[in-house]
């Protein structure tokens, strides 16, 4: 597996109530284009393309983060990380 472009990322947060100039980091977001050689038996070599992408929430809450990735086949990094905007939000950190 071989990463093809500069990845990609996202984050979000929430003032410190201690420190008004700081930021808590509360969700991030990764969206990674790839591309992987693929052998089956009698078979042609395949070449998969794509993007991988992860999204985490609860950073501030520890053990209690929960994450969620995509391996989107075929769609392209601009794509990818228009839709890390959607996907940050949709990941439910009360699961």
């Amino acid at each position: 597996m071989k990463i093809t472009d500069e990845p990609r990322f996202l984050t979000a947060g929430r003032r410190d109530a201690d420190d008004p100039d700081s930021l808590i980091v509360t969700r991030a977001a990764l969206a990674a284009a790839f591309a992987i050689g693929v052998d089956a038996p009698a078979r042609p070599h395949e070449i998969l393309w794509g993007v991988y992408s992860v999204a985490v929430v609860g950073l501030d809450r520890g053990e209690q983060a929960r994450s969620r990735v995509w391996f989107d086949l075929w769609t392209g990094l601009d794509a990818a990380e228009q839709q890390l905007v959607t996907r940050i939000g949709d990941v439910d950190p009360s699961l």
